[in-house]
């Protein structure tokens, strides 16, 4: 009698843990389910004042000759979203029609000499941060060009984001406008910055690199 009292004892114990652990995974695939959700909504919102302030603002072709959604447009299926301590990043690749207008000529050579297609990739982002205190948005492109040391040294070339840059990359990283004139870059040798180019715009527009 003592040994049946006690094997039904530790089959219920059996069943409250299985059930404890049904209970918690499904908690996970819910929490899961709501951020995800919760990101989407976040993506959503970021791509209706994205396309709402390009038609008002005129920005379909830029000076440049650039046509968006026609030469260039954001590839939202794709899009992160980065929290920082002051707002929230949402980082969008962009597909490209004309991709050998935006790669280095090192890469585009390393592609003519080699045919290894790792040359041709176009490492390009629309990003839009938003700002947690004033909840004002901007956006603007941001351009990584690798080097062929970092191309031909690393293997996971899609691990750079806007707010991760690796602590091997070896090359620049440019920041347009959405009119694609440049603002900004950066230079980085083994994930180190160690210059800065800017723009300066006077009646001629000079560029300018701090070493």
């Amino acid at each position: 009698m003592l040994f049946s009292v006690t094997r039904f004892a530790s089959l219920l114990l059996s069943l409250f843990l299985a059930g404890t652990i049904i209970v918690s995974c499904v908690r996970e695939e819910v929490l899961d389910l709501k951020e995800k959700s919760s990101e989407q909504s976040e993506i959503m919102d970021a791509k209706q004042w994205f396309e709402e302030r390009i038609y008002s603002e005129n920005y379909m072709l830029s000076e440049s000759g650039m046509q968006l959604y026609k030469d260039w447009m954001p590839d939202w299926t794709k899009a992160t979203i980065h929290e920082q301590q002051k707002g929230k990043t949402v980082e969008i690749p962009l597909i490209f029609t004309k991709l050998t207008s935006y790669i280095s000529e090192d890469m585009y050579a390393g592609y003519v000499n080699t045919k290894d297609p790792k040359y041709l990739q176009n490492h390009t982002s629309l990003i839009i941060e938003t700002n947690f205190a004033t909840g004002e948005k901007r956006d603007f492109i941001m351009k990584l060009s690798p080097s062929l040391k970092y191309l031909d040294q690393s293997m996971e070339q899609n691990e750079n984001t806007y707010l991760n840059i690796s602590d091997n990359f070896d090359g620049h990283v440019f920041y347009y406008t959405l009119d694609w004139h440049i603002v900004s870059g950066i230079k980085y040798s083994d994930g180190i910055a160690i210059a800065k180019m800017y723009k300066i715009y006077t009646e001629e527009v000079q560029t300018k690199c701090n070493e």
